[in-house]
């Protein structure tokens, strides 16, 4: 196998056509689940490969992003109308899920936001605030230690700041209360 630099890049959009085939590749504009996410839509078939700018039925993970770009991708998703979305994690959506899970989204990152803005204003830590919230109709998605990594991110933006990974890292698997595991 022979391995080259890529020849084509995209910065905010870039249109190809494969096999009479068009296919947009967008950026939604600001760091969202990291700062380089793009997205596939195929316009006339109405389909979107969101990338992880969704995750259908688990938690999201932002913390090389934004969740005020997060949250706003959600809308801009939302406003391509698509009739079929392939996330980056979870089961193909359509009709009533895809709206659905979009809704899960900006409430999963309200919470985040609100419960930073508590956080800072009592002067908590990521870690304490993420043992103090009720994670409510969020408890039972998969990777539920993301509130800790998220939460990190927007103390940074807040704090203007680096994302600290170790730190993040670290209280995410005392949030845990055992090591976190990887899949290959």
């Amino acid at each position: 196998m022979t391995r080259r630099l890529p020849d084509i890049s995209a910065g905010s959009a870039l249109t190809l056509h494969v096999a009479g085939r068009r296919i947009e590749l967008l950026h939604p504009g600001r760091p969202a689940h990291t700062t380089g996410d793009l997205i596939a839509w195929l316009p006339e078939e109405r389909v979107l490969f969101s990338g992880d700018l969704v995750f259908a039925g688990l938690t999201p993970l932002v913390f090389m992003g934004s969740v005020d770009g997060a949250l706003a991708a959600v809308d801009w998703l939302e406003s391509l109308q698509p009739d079929v979305v392939v996330p980056g994690h979870g089961p193909v959506l359509t009709a009533t899920g895809i709206t659905r899970v979009l809704d899960e989204h900006r409430r999963y990152y309200r919470l985040l936001l609100d419960t930073a803005q508590d956080g800072l204003s009592r002067g908590l830590t990521p870690l304490q605030a993420a043992r103090q919230v009720d994670l409510g109709e969020f408890t039972d998605w998969a990777d539920a230690e993301r509130i800790v990594l998220n939460l990190h991110r927007v103390y940074a933006d807040h704090a203007g700041r680096d994302f600290d990974v170790i730190a993040a890292f670290g209280d995410a698997v005392a949030w845990l209360g055992h090591p976190m595991h990887t899949s290959v």
